[in-house]
């Protein structure tokens, strides 16, 4: 009978069992010991493991029971590890009560890498930045070391706001120009700020209308395309394009990895922003030019770059290494794309029901939704309850649809939107945590520095 018993001493505590209970998995580590094994000890017959002994017994387990379970009370992390330790595969040993567990710990792994992938640039940066303090203060410290640090820090202070106090505060400088930028978009479009026509030397303003396609009836055009500038908003314009391309230039010379720096679409947008800028600078400042150009090449061009220049606001989205919130609710939204899906597919087949119904039911009225488009427009604006009121249901039973399709978007469309507002709970609470345990690790960094 000992012939069949086989003992285990894992982290100090013996496990005595039967070979039978081993080998009905023999792919795994258990199952496969032999007496040539590394962990075989010949003069105590026993095989050992420097292994958590307390994990070890569920181990055990399932080689008796053929199921797997999770303990609550332990890291799911280390549990993870365990497993793949003794050769043992999730997926086909867990017990479906314990799947749940082993679930919610592949997703917080999910967004904690995602997290880790996103945010963690400022604070590993910071970390490398006070490696390179310490490398200083050694003697094998030479020129090229001191090169790469000034790189290094210029770079953070530019890209990293999170990595000094200097950082932060140029960040809050280029949190103002930003705004400024956004603010002089908006002062352009402003009637009372063109009072003056614009000139246009040797050309009279119907050729200028003929040339730029513009609807004499439209105002916004006409203010827009024919009215003067002023000129401090157009040098104030032009003083913060030269700063974002200067900007540009400096993080594009101490950038890490120029690769990677121009696959950021942010980076890319900052080039063309200043080409369109500078394109319609220049068109502002010589009209006479432009006009004598061919139509057909450079209107289109021209409002291209027009439209290029709307995009400025997007620079706000850099802010958000200064501001975690941003890339938390991107990345829960990311997260979220199967509920997105369920939320648009949703509202696109109630619409097209209350869109048919309210059609049909208003028939017999001549003065509302003359086809199933306006129905279908009105439907979407029922059911997110916005409710504008330019289409409206005159008869009682159009008026009981319309009823029917504003309680439907507050019953329906809840239920995918909870599960999104759940997911950015998740992210948002581990980010916090996250932000806590990096600064812990950034004060005990730092704690080593000052006792070295």
């Amino acid at each position: 009978m000992e012939e069949d018993e086989v003992t285990l001493n894992v982290g100090g505590t013996v496990f005595i069992t039967f070979w039978e209970t081993l080998q009905k998995y023999p792919n795994t580590k258990l199952g496969s010991l032999t007496e040539d094994s590394p962990h075989y000890r010949k003069d105590k017959h026993i095989y050992f493991f420097d292994r958590n002994p307390e994990l070890f017994n569920t181990i055990l387990d399932f080689y008796r029971n053929d199921t797997l379970h999770f303990p609550n009370h332990l890291c799911s992390g280390l549990w993870h590890q365990e497993l793949r330790y003794w050769g043992l595969s999730i997926s086909s040993t867990i017990s479906e009560c314990c799947y749940s567990t082993y679930v919610k710990y592949c997703k917080n792994d999910t967004i904690i890498q995602n997290l880790r992938k996103a945010l963690d640039t400022g604070s590993t940066e910071e970390l490398d930045c006070l490696d390179l303090v310490d490398l200083s203060r050694s003697d094998e410290y030479i020129s090229t070391e001191h090169v790469k640090g000034i790189r290094v820090r210029v770079w953070n202070f530019l890209s990293e706001p999170r990595s000094s106090t200097q950082a932060k505060i140029y960040n809050g400088f280029y949190f103002t120009v930003v705004f400024l930028s956004a603010l002089s978009t908006l002062l352009i479009t402003m009637p009372e700020l063109r009072s003056d026509n614009r000139k246009f030397p040797s050309y009279n303003i119907s050729e200028v209308i003929r040339f730029l396609q513009l609807d004499e009836q439209n105002t916004k055009q006409m203010i827009l395309e024919t009215k003067e500038v002023p000129e401090w908003l157009m040098l104030f314009d032009l003083f913060l394009a030269f700063y974002f391309a200067i900007e540009f230039l400096f993080r594009v010379c101490f950038c890490p990895d120029k690769w990677l720096f121009f696959k950021d679409w942010l980076n890319i947008l900052d080039a063309l922003l200043f080409t369109a800028i500078m394109v319609r600078v220049m068109v502002d400042r010589n009209p006479g030019w432009f006009l004598s150009q061919d139509s057909n090449i450079i209107l289109p061009l021209y409002k291209i770059c027009n439209c290029i220049t709307v995009f400025r606001i997007f620079r706000f989205l850099r802010l958000a290494k200064q501001f975690s919130g941003l890339y938390v609710l991107v990345l829960a939204l990311k997260a979220s794309w199967k509920e997105l899906m369920l939320f648009f597919f949703t509202i696109l087949l109630f619409a097209l029901l209350f869109a048919n119904c309210i059609f049909y039911a208003e028939m017999q009225e001549t003065t509302t939704f003359p086809n199933l488009l306006y129905g279908l427009w009105w439907a979407i604006i029922t059911l997110t309850t916005v409710g504008y009121g330019d289409h409206v249901p005159k008869s009682p039973i159009g008026q009981i649809i319309g009823s029917f399709c504003a309680i439907c978007g507050i019953i329906v469309l809840a239920m995918p939107v909870a599960m999104i507002v759940a997911n950015f709970n998740e992210y948002y609470q581990k980010n916090r945590d996250r932000q806590q345990f990096m600064r812990l690790k950034l004060i005990e960094k730092k704690k080593i520095l000052i006792s070295m």
